[in-house]
């Protein structure tokens, strides 16, 4: 009697926002626009101090999802336009540009710049933005739009809710054409305070990437991933590609990986901890039980810290990517779960 009174009152709705199990479920999976960097749709930050280099890093993105080439070992790239907003510094671009084609022997076709900045916030510039960028991309392909930078697209106080709004229409920018949006930003004068301005720009991104160069070290960290582990620090370089050497600027700076992704030895992330562990396991396969003791021997953690952990991040019968390992839980009852360790270079099935 409930059931039909249900599916009664489900035809009297106009709209239903709602999902029911069976529609959420058949939901297709989250998908990476650049893998383990950035995920496919949403908005997103990567900041970094002045002359670190980001500018560079959200070029070579831009250019490696335009080609569809793989931006760093095992980063592939999904490919799709690429939408530039160059509001700041884009005379450069065109050296930049030029060294990276160069550098890696590849041209892209889908690849677009802006050098007039957008006030995304302004209901008119954004649908002039939404309508532009339509018109390159008359497919309707997943595109990504790069927004360089944040104080030269926003008119409003970077300290207030403004910037809650700010990123509410950078929400919508990629709902509507369906794009994946990343904002270039800058630190404060106090660099271990993170980016500048109000906590609702990383409260509100689906992904934070913290860049960093100097003269002691150059790296991209990942800060935030939703659905995803976050902490994996990447080493790069700044290398000089020599051009034209009448011109005035005769050469420009390709980013280049100088190292793979690592887990970082934060002590509060019992996640990446679980996952290297697992890769340096040096076994096929170990049971939760063993696997608690290991953590509590090695690491100090309680048991029941060590089992929550293992059942949090490692769902039943659910292969778990961890870098260059697949594992997966299996078994009936805590007592005779075990965990498979597989090295991708031996996946031959799946798990």
């Amino acid at each position: 009697m409930k059931n039909s009174t249900r599916e009664a009152a489900k035809t009297t709705l106009q709209k239903d926002y709602f999902l029911a199990l069976d529609k959420l479920l058949s939901m297709p999976p989250l998908e990476w626009l650049v893998k383990d960097l950035i995920p496919k749709g949403g908005v997103g930050v990567l900041y970094g101090a002045s002359g670190s280099l980001k500018s560079f890093l959200a070029l070579h993105l831009s250019l490696c999802c335009a080609t569809g080439r793989d931006a760093f070992l095992s980063k592939p790239c999904k490919e799709a336009p690429a939408f530039y907003i160059a509001a700041e510094g884009a005379g450069g671009f065109k050296q930049r540009v030029e060294a990276w084609m160069k550098h890696y022997e590849i041209t892209p076709e889908y690849f677009y710049l802006r050098q007039v900045p957008v006030y995304i916030a302004q209901e008119d510039m954004l649908k002039t933005l939404m309508a532009e960028i339509k018109e390159r991309n008359p497919l309707g392909e997943h595109s990504f739009v790069v927004i360089d930078t944040l104080s030269t697209s926003f008119t409003g106080d970077e300290n207030s809710n403004d910037i809650a709004k700010f990123m509410q229409k950078c929400t919508q920018l990629s709902k509507e054409i369906d794009a994946t949006v990343m904002i270039v930003h800058h630190t404060g004068k106090d660099q271990t305070k993170g980016a500048r301005g109000h906590t609702s720009l990383i409260a509100n991104a689906d992904f934070v990437i913290y860049m960093k160069n100097d003269h002691r070290e150059s790296f991209v960290k990942v800060e935030k991933l939703k659905e995803s582990p976050t902490g994996l620090t990447m080493n790069i370089r700044a290398l000089c590609i020599p051009l034209d050497p009448k011109a005035e600027i005769a050469s420009s700076l390709v980013i280049e990986e100088a190292g793979g992704f690592s887990a970082t030895e934060d002590d509060s992330r019992k996640d990446l901890i679980l996952f290297r562990h697992l890769a340096d396991c040096h076994e096929e396969s170990v049971t939760q039980k063993t696997l608690v003791q290991q953590l509590v021997d090695h690491y100090g953690w309680d048991k029941g810290t060590a089992d929550k952990t293992i059942r949090r991040f490692l769902p039943d019968y659910t292969a778990v990517d961890i870098g260059n390992h697949i594992v997966k839980r299996e078994g009936n009852g805590r007592a005779q779960r075990h965990i498979r360790i597989q090295a991708k270079d031996t996946v031959t099935s799946p798990m």
